[in-house]
């Protein structure tokens, strides 16, 4: 077997590898701003207005940590404006939902950007603030009122839970917002939060509680925030949440073909991914971004395997079919039931239909949040599967 060969295969896997951080293919230069970017009008938005509260939501894979990224890149070449990157599910439990969190992990992050020296450059009544907040947000060690400084402590401290580290009492989210307020009057730019993880608590009114409290704290202390959000949030009677920020995003299906492409020429060339190949691949992800690298990935594979120099029509074929079988795996009959309902099978082949309806009913969310069904961006929106199950839809239990 060819070394020259398996170096260029190999060399292909890295360029398409789903799993890598938005950071890093960010970094390799793969990011293509997609077509009326989001990214550009959110960061618009801020530069006017840096105190306002935007959320996003979507399907897993869609590129929203990438919008993020991308929304910070733009302001922060804002003089006045300084953005903050929080993988919230770092810093506290998602099974742990509480009021103050959000604040707290705001505080905790720009407290440790700005260094120890920060504190010295404080009024002499404010600095013991710095610490003060590290300690009701991060936890502390409490030696007890006997303990001095330079001294043996005690042989075992208690731990002082914080806000981070799923505390046993609640402490009034007024102390961090007044804490906090000696802080921020003395930073020469204007924050601006991007939290990114929320998208991953499953239980919408756990997302309620982190945001119901924090948003109109962080509000009245002029900080901006960008919030990843479930995408529950965006149907039935969860929906009102949407209300508690000054603008919602939806992060839907990328409808351009010519871009969908581009992503992948930015990363491969044609030399093992013809055109041809990319067409392909472009229409079986349906538009997610995420789905877009992995059936390239997975086509990679399968031509590799077969001792193939450049990746075919064939092998995308088989890697969407692989890929609509792991999207299907375990559905249950309710969930195959109804997506036989965008399906049309006559002498001519098999069509599927597009539907638009409100998003209310417990197995059209489900559907949703599997990707087994994508939104169509429009006024209203419109739902269809996901391109690679269509073949499979018809043999599915009912």
């Amino acid at each position: 077997m060819s070394t020259d060969r398996r170096a260029r295969f190999r060399d292909y896997m890295k360029r398409v590898d789903p799993a890598a951080s938005p950071e890093d293919a960010m970094g390799s230069g793969f990011y293509l701003p997609p077509p009326n970017s989001l990214a550009k009008r959110i960061g618009d938005s801020l530069e006017l207005d840096p105190g306002r509260s935007h959320l996003i939501t979507g399907v897993i894979g869609s590129g929203k940590t990438t919008t993020l990224l991308a929304i910070q890149r733009k302001i922060n070449q804002t003089q006045d404006i300084r953005s903050f990157f929080v993988d919230f599910p770092v810093l506290h439990r998602l099974d742990q939902p509480r009021p103050a969190a959000l604040i707290a992990a705001t505080a905790l992050t720009i407290i440790e950007s700005l260094g120890d020296s920060f504190a010295e450059s404080l009024p002499i009544e404010d600095r013991y603030v710095p610490e003060l907040l590290k300690n009701r947000t991060a936890g502390y060690f409490d030696y007890g009122d006997g303990y001095v400084e330079q001294h043996d402590p005690p042989s075992a401290p208690s731990w002082v839970p914080g806000h981070l580290e799923t505390p046993k009492e609640l402490e009034e989210i007024t102390e961090l917002r007044t804490l906090f307020s000696k802080i921020l009057v003395h930073l020469p730019f204007q924050p601006v939060m991007l939290i990114d993880g929320l998208d991953r608590i499953a239980n919408t009114p756990d997302f309620e509680t982190i945001v119901k409290e924090d948003l109109p704290a962080l509000a009245a202390l002029k900080v901006g925030i960008i919030v990843v959000g479930p995408p529950q949030v965006w149907f039935g009677p969860q929906k009102n949440m949407r209300q508690m920020f000054s603008q919602c995003h939806l992060h839907g299906a990328i409808q351009s073909a010519e871009f969908l492409i581009s992503v992948l020429r930015k990363r491969v060339d044609a030399q093992i991914l013809p055109d041809h190949s990319c067409q392909k691949i472009a229409d079986y992800s349906g538009g997610i971004l995420r789905d877009l690298i992995s059936i390239a990935r997975t086509a990679g594979e399968i031509a590799y395997g077969e001792g193939a120099d450049i990746i075919d029509d064939d092998h995308v074929q088989e890697a969407g079919r692989r890929f609509g079988e792991s999207l299907l795996m375990g559905i249950d009959k309710k969930h195959a039931s109804r997506l036989k309902e965008f399906v049309i099978k006559n002498i001519h082949g098999m069509h599927t239909k597009e539907r638009s309806f409100p998003l209310v009913a417990e197995v059209d969310i489900g559907l949703l949040m599997g990707r087994l069904l994508l939104e169509v961006p429009a006024t209203p929106p419109r739902y269809r599967p996901h391109p690679t199950i269509i073949p499979l839809i018809p043999e599915l239990p009912s």
